[in-house]
């Protein structure tokens, strides 16, 4: 069901313990990212809706860039 994007998101989620959502485990995580971006709910994401998604939340920009 999941692809490349969301092993991403898993890893860089992972790797931050300071967010909002700390007391989530980091495959908790990643489904609300995960759900926050997929638009049209095919449990997909595209490439429009990952690069969306990324610049609607700079949190992933700073996790993907490996700012705490």
């Amino acid at each position: 069901m999941y692809g490349y994007e969301t092993k991403a998101i898993n890893k860089m989620v992972d790797s931050s313990s300071k967010t909002k959502h700390s007391k989530m485990t980091p495959e908790e995580r990643t489904d609300v990212i995960f759900k926050r971006m997929d638009k049209n709910s095919d449990d997909k994401l595209s490439l429009e809706e990952f690069t969306d998604g990324v610049k609607e939340d700079r949190s992933i920009v700073q996790f993907l860039q490996g700012d705490p």
